[in-house]
């Protein structure tokens, strides 16, 4: 299930890139899934796992374990880092540790 309000928007902007066959939504979402290009998608900033030049960000509860991974644009990290903080922050009621590495 997607929400199309928050998935459309993205879509249309680049499609060339998700539609490059006039495909509707959900075809789209399918074929960037199955190329692993959805983290744009899924609200990271990034489609792929590993970009090129992407910032890798980990947020870590209070006891330092890893709960939260990902690659972002180095100019959206911050935010799309301070969004899933702010998730897990709200399941556990603790704030985590965010941490930005950003490519030389």
């Amino acid at each position: 299930m997607y929400r199309p309000e928050a998935v459309k928007p993205i879509l249309d902007a680049d499609m060339p890139f998700y539609r490059p066959n006039g495909e509707n939504d959900f075809e789209a979402i399918l074929r960037a899934t199955r190329d692993d290009e959805n983290g744009e998608l899924l609200g990271y900033g990034a489609r792929r796992w590993s970009p090129t030049g992407g910032a890798r960000v980990t947020i870590r509860d209070a006891a330092g374990n890893e709960q939260v991974f990902f690659v972002s644009n180095p100019a959206e990290a911050p935010h799309w880092a301070a969004e899933r903080a702010a998730d897990l922050e709200a399941y556990t009621g603790h704030s985590p540790e965010i941490e930005i590495v950003y490519p030389r």
